[in-house]
């Protein structure tokens, strides 16, 4: 690793991106459309995930959603409607 960070901020392909091991219910750049991956909550179906589920630009990135591959930020997004 180059670096163990508790928050960090990227940009991809264009997309600002808050990166967070914990869910965030507002990231900076929030209400300009940044977006957020996060995991920490793995699949449960809790209160946590109803509420993150509903965040428009907040993605899970928990992996044993994605059966532990990698996935790019695009597949990510073309993913969020199932997870």
């Amino acid at each position: 690793f180059e670096s163990v960070d508790k928050m960090m901020h990227i940009k991809d392909n264009g997309k600002q991106i808050c990166l967070c091991h914990f869910p965030i219910a507002e990231w900076n750049g929030f209400y300009k459309g940044h977006w957020h991956i996060y995991g920490h909550i793995h699949n449960n179906k809790n209160e946590v995930y109803e509420f993150m589920k509903k965040q428009e630009h907040a993605l899970n990135a928990g992996c044993m959603l994605y059966d532990y591959m990698p996935m790019t930020l695009e597949q990510l997004i073309q993913r969020k409607p199932f997870v």
